[in-house]
């Protein structure tokens, strides 16, 4: 395979796998009422993401009344 091709097969790869775990997390999310529809966007807050981790831990990790929403990932 030339460059060209196995930069293709990477995308490729990496197009599935964005798919296939933004459909488990909205698997898990559905319970609380969220959805994630891009991936990196909608988990930058943290509010997405630590709603799913509540989710999987079966815990409240912390009041969603203490998230800072200025507070941002780059």
């Amino acid at each position: 395979l030339n460059l060209s091709e196995k930069n293709f097969f990477a995308d490729e790869r990496d197009a599935i796998q964005k798919k296939t775990f933004t459909k488990w997390i909205n698997n898990h999310l559905r319970k609380a009422g969220g959805k994630v529809t891009d991936l990196f966007q909608d988990l930058r807050d943290g509010q997405s993401l630590l709603t799913l981790l509540e989710l999987l831990s079966n815990e409240r990790l912390v009041s969603k009344s203490k998230i800072c929403p200025s507070l941002r990932v780059i």
